[in-house]
């Protein structure tokens, strides 16, 4: 894998860098920085021994591209991120870090391979060492592109740590090497699709979406909300849902279907039960209900009732209990989703 790290000056971007090469084996790469990319202030694009990644005394006071420029090809410097990516895809099994990703164009070049993790490293000002550097940061944040990069980074880190000990115990934190961040579980996949479904959701109380997926293929989806042709709940259509009802009650008077009843109801129980477009009965099949909230009482009943063997959800719900007792006595599998984190 290739482990991209950006951020403003003296974010300890290379002391990151560093303990994933002490601690997980990492080998260092380095890219050769555009002449505009913190002219005279850092090195950020290549070898240093300080625990931040600042100016720390005249000695720096060399550019970046002389200093890069004394290094040879052995010193796994490239020229541009083509050479890197010609070198790092063939081996990208081997575990790879590169501390100064400073534009997008090179991110984007980066994040066309299925093996690279950015991580945005920001440290408290009073812990980013000198107050001289803080106008060329300035400079470096507002004119060039470490704000888009951070925002885009699959993984933030915060360096408010005083000590290289206590910062390395944070990157541990991350579970860097788990290749999960580059490519996505199957659970991870469908918990983001109910995600994104949630997201088409207008009800007023709770945003929920939902996946019924038979031997990883996408049986049917929902999002929760009105009957079709009624009244949008966020425009009325449901008065329970805009009253503001207490979570699990007044559910008989709700208008609103829930994620899990529109997607057993897209796909009915013979997708379920039988093949997935239909014809006979097929032994051995798996079907798994996501969802990012546990399924109420009335959903359970239809998801037991429909021939669901497994659900997965994410965030809890108040009649939580007693929906695992069915399922229970039902025997259907339960398993609650937790997520790899992004911000540390």
């Amino acid at each position: 894998m290739l482990v991209g790290l950006c951020g403003p000056l003296a974010s300890g971007k290379n002391a990151v860098a560093d303990i994933l090469c002490s601690a997980y084996g990492f080998t260092r790469l380095y890219l050769r920085p555009p002449h505009h990319a913190y002219p005279s202030v850092s090195r950020d694009g290549v070898p240093r021994h300080s625990d931040r990644d600042g100016d720390a005394d005249g000695e720096r006071a060399a550019t970046v591209a002389a200093a890069a420029a004394a290094l040879t090809p052995d010193d796994r410097v490239f020229a541009s991120v083509e050479a890197l990516l010609a070198y790092v895809t063939p081996r990208w099994r081997d575990p790879f870090v590169l501390a100064n990703v400073l534009e997008e164009t090179t991110a984007a070049a980066l994040r066309k391979r299925p093996f690279f993790l950015l991580i945005a490293v920001d440290a408290p000002l009073t812990l980013r060492a000198w107050a001289a550097f803080c106008a060329r940061d300035d400079a470096v944040r507002f004119s060039g592109d470490v704000y888009r990069l951070m925002a885009s980074a699959d993984v933030h880190l915060i360096n408010d740590r005083p000590t290289r000990a206590a910062l390395a115990a944070k990157v541990r934190a991350i579970d860097v090497t788990n290749m999960e961040r580059c490519r996505p579980s199957w659970d991870s996949y469908f918990m983001q699709l109910c995600d994104l479904l949630a997201h088409r959701s207008n009800c007023m109380k709770r945003r929920v979406g939902c996946v019924l997926v038979k031997d990883r293929n996408i049986v049917a989806t929902g999002y929760n909300g009105t009957p079709r042709g009624i009244t949008n709940c966020n425009e009325g259509g449901c008065r329970r849902c805009n009253e503001a009802a207490a979570c699990g009650t007044g559910l008989d008077a709700c208008m609103c279907l829930h994620a899990e009843e529109n997607a057993l109801l897209e796909a009915g129980r013979d997708r379920i039960v039988r093949g997935a477009l239909g014809g006979g009965c097929h032994h051995g099949h798996h079907t798994i209900l996501y969802c990012n909230t546990c399924p109420c009482l009335g959903c359970a009943k239809k998801i037991v009732q429909s021939g669901v063997q497994e659900v997965v959800f994410e965030q809890s719900y108040k009649t939580d209990a007693v929906t695992m007792a069915l399922f229970q006595q039902a025997g259907i599998q339960v398993r609650r989703y937790t997520r790899l984190g992004h911000r540390y």
